[in-house]
């Protein structure tokens, strides 16, 4: 979560990254419309992906701990703080029950 890198410089590479990836690609300006909904958050559909992807973030961090990595907690307390939708901190709780002790 905290990568010693601004917050505009992270969203201005990240843009010209999904700029790069969609280049070329039939239909790139669909895709990357899509990509601004996400980015943006505005929609009910992006505002969800956006939790999900989060929570997938709690995953990884779960996976990295079972592999003796130590000291996330970090990466749950940001999850937990962007998870709204009720469903979804519900599997937030039950990752952060099966954490290594």
């Amino acid at each position: 979560p905290e990568d010693g890198v601004p917050s505009q410089e992270k969203h201005d590479l990240e843009n010209r990254s999904v700029q790069q990836v969609f280049e070329g690609f039939p239909n790139a300006e669909e895709y990357i419309a899509l990509w601004q909904e996400f980015d943006a958050g505005i929609t009910a559909e992006a505002s969800f992906v956006r939790q999900v992807d989060r929570l997938e973030m709690a995953l990884q961090a779960s996976v990295y701990e079972h592999q003796g990595y130590l000291d996330l907690d970090e990466f749950f307390k940001t999850v937990d703080r962007s998870l709204l939708d009720t469903q979804l901190r519900s599997l937030l709780r039950e990752i952060i029950d099966l954490r290594v002790e």
